[in-house]
């Protein structure tokens, strides 16, 4: 009687291993049928083993065309990426300078006066920012007018980037008397 086995259909039976006893200075003995039969049921499971193999190697292909490298489909889609890996850090907000933000006056550094004919006045722009901090990557022209003088009000521009202000060294007006207080009014903050 022949046992079930569970094995796949069309392979003989798995044959059970002995274990070999060695009789100390006795060889071994083996008769040569359960050599051949051992020879056999190798040869068969190599067989069918190798089919197994060649069987799953083609559904194996079928995956591995559909990655652009040599790894298995499953070894490339976990591997993270650099988006995945590295952290953003937000950018710092600043602020956009305005006009109110600057306080703007002339401070007067020599006066020449001609009696009736009135003074010539030179003076430095001095400026005061009140805001919060402005990128310190971009240059605002800040627009002022003068006003005060015999020949009406005078247009410049002064530059300020981050917390440095680049303004002229000197400027000149001329006015009615020595009483004249000159006034200086921001008109326009433009990002350069």
């Amino acid at each position: 009687m022949s046992q079930p086995h569970s094995g796949m259909p069309g392979q003989p039976p798995p044959i059970p291993l002995q274990p070999i006893v060695e009789q100390p200075h006795e060889k071994p003995r083996r008769s040569i049928r359960r050599i051949v039969g051992l020879g056999v049921a190798g040869a068969a499971l190599f067989v069918a083993g190798g089919l197994t193999v060649a069987l799953t190697g083609i559904g194996d292909t079928t995956d591995r065309a559909t990655t652009s490298d040599s790894r298995p489909a499953a070894a490339a889609s976990t591997a993270p990426t650099i988006a995945e890996t590295s952290e953003t850090t937000p950018e710092p907000a600043y602020a956009v300078p305005t006009k109110a933000d600057f306080k703007l006056t002339a401070k007067i550094l020599g006066k020449q006066c001609f009696g009736s004919a009135g003074c010539n006045l030179t003076y430095r722009i001095m400026v005061a920012y009140s805001g919060e901090a402005p990128d310190p990557a971009v240059t605002y022209e800040v627009v002022y007018v003068v006003q005060g003088g015999d020949d009406g009000p005078v247009t410049n521009t002064l530059k300020v980037t981050g917390d440095q202000s680049s303004v002229d060294e000197e400027e000149s007006i001329s006015t009615a008397n020595k009483a004249k207080k000159l006034t200086v009014v921001v008109s326009e903050v433009l990002a350069s």
